[in-house]
């Protein structure tokens, strides 16, 4: 991160700020994950800060001969890029060939931000979240799930039903022995409950508010319908499950 921000800070000025978004700011990231960043700067076009990013990335490959390994972009000297303008979030996402974690970098996605505020308040109160975040991220790259560009769930919306379970009473356990032992029932509980709560595709069927803790059915014939139908762009998943996103206007998932 500091020689990212070292780098954005030469190439946008230094009242450019960077904030750590997804599931790395919550702490609940896999070896899986990526590392999200929001780049915050003021009255700026989107596809013009992420263009001189690329740019300046690209200049900084052909004169690598011109930073020790002591300098900050050292380390971004051989990163490999991708600009990616025709997303509905337009990000530009960067591997540093020395590093395995990619970067995806977007520009004033302030949706970014208010996830990581309630995702951080909720963990802080319910802290055994975070290891059923985790495991269920684990489940569902084990699965084989499809992504959201493959027409499944985002990952995001795994990570609300999560809180959406947690508001339910949770299954009887044996009484635990010792803190530890809390925590595991308290894991053990939420990810059954969550499995038992959309265990078939009729109970997938609803439209869940993670805020107002309360989840509608869908009608069955209509899903149906329009997973069949032309008007169907976002994939089964998408169909069957619609969550209310808490940071968002509409929300949806």
């Amino acid at each position: 991160m500091d020689s990212l921000k070292a780098f954005i800070s030469h190439t946008l000025g230094e009242s450019a700020q960077l904030e750590l978004a997804g599931s790395t700011a919550w702490d609940v990231e896999t070896r899986y994950s990526d590392l999200d960043v929001v780049i915050r700067v003021e009255h700026s076009d989107t596809k013009n800060v992420l263009q001189a990013i690329s740019t300046g990335l690209r200049q900084l490959r052909e004169h690598t001969h011109d930073y020790p390994p002591s300098h900050p972009f050292f380390v971004l000297k051989d990163c490999e890029l991708q600009l990616v303008e025709s997303a509905k979030v337009p990000i530009i996402s960067i591997r540093a060939v020395s590093l395995t974690v990619v970067c995806d970098l977007s520009v004033n996605t302030e949706n970014s931000i208010r996830h990581t505020e309630f995702f951080g308040e909720v963990v802080e109160k319910r802290p055994h979240l975070k290891s059923v975040m985790r495991l269920l991220k684990y489940w569902v790259k084990a699965r084989r799930l499809p992504a959201m560009r493959d027409g499944g769930l985002p990952s995001i919306c795994w990570t609300l039903l999560t809180v959406w379970n947690d508001n339910f009473e949770t299954l009887d356990l044996p009484p635990p022995l010792d803190r530890m032992a809390v925590l595991h029932s308290s894991v053990s509980a939420s990810l059954v409950s969550l499995f038992r709560r959309l265990c078939d595709r009729k109970r997938l069927s609803q439209t869940i508010s993670v805020t107002q803790r309360c989840s509608t059915e869908k009608n069955g014939t209509e899903v149906a319908a329009r997973i069949l139908g032309p008007q169907c762009h976002g994939g089964v998943w998408d169909e069957l499950l619609t969550i209310e996103d808490p940071a968002g206007k509409g929300g949806g998932g």
